[in-house]
């Protein structure tokens, strides 16, 4: 939980105002979640290469991608690709 809320904090979002289209509660768990087990996460969002100017606004893979935060995040493709299995 204090993973998640140091997320929330660092994107400034104020107690349940979360922007459509970008982060909310559940994806912010599961961020913090993958940042505390020291793994990557899995995500078909898109990338956003060019941030928004509110963090509020980022989605899965901009926030993976912020100092504070630092997980990995990877498409399905990507995911199954790095694992080098045949399937």
């Amino acid at each position: 939980m204090q993973a998640a809320l140091a997320i929330k904090n660092g994107l400034g979002i104020i107690n349940d105002q979360y922007k459509a289209g970008a982060v909310d509660e559940n994806d912010i768990m599961i961020i913090a979640t993958a940042k505390v087990l020291g793994t990557d996460l899995v995500s078909d969002e898109s990338a956003q290469p060019n941030p928004p100017a509110s963090p509020a606004s980022y989605r899965i893979p901009r926030v993976c991608l912020k100092p504070d935060v630092n997980v990995g995040c990877k498409n399905h493709r990507a995911y199954v690709k790095d694992s080098k299995k045949v399937f």
